[in-house]
């Protein structure tokens, strides 16, 4: 019986060839949720809970992302990222909330109490 015997060097090239046209689409570079999952825990004190992606009209990528925590931000966190293939692009737009107002009644508090203090040592 004979083999049959196909050429290496047809084979490698085909192979050759596929690659070049189907390698570069499966190598994009792109931003991923994960990458943006990762800057909100660095940078925020917002507890995820969700994440919404969007592409706006002028190109690049939208991230809402939903705290579990309400806190700091109760509209939840807002990302935007103009070049969707480069991570360092994404910048956060929300500024976290500070509630003032809570400082100045836990020193009213605090001087009422106080005071109260002073009364009772009398």
């Amino acid at each position: 019986m004979k083999k049959i015997h196909t050429p290496i060097l047809l084979g490698n090239l085909l192979f050759i060839l596929l690659s070049s046209v189907f390698l570069p689409s499966l190598a994009k570079a792109e931003i991923k949720d994960y990458m943006i999952r990762r800057m909100i825990i660095l940078k925020t004190e917002c507890k995820l809970d969700e994440l919404k992606r969007s592409e706006p009209s002028e190109g690049g990528f939208k991230y809402l992302a939903i705290c579990e925590n309400v806190s700091f931000y109760p509209d939840g966190v807002t990302i935007n990222c103009p070049d969707k293939d480069v991570e360092t692009s994404c910048k956060i737009k929300t500024k976290a909330k500070k509630f003032d107002q809570l400082n100045l009644l836990k020193n009213s508090v605090s001087q009422d109490h106080e005071e109260a203090e002073k009364k009772t040592e009398k």
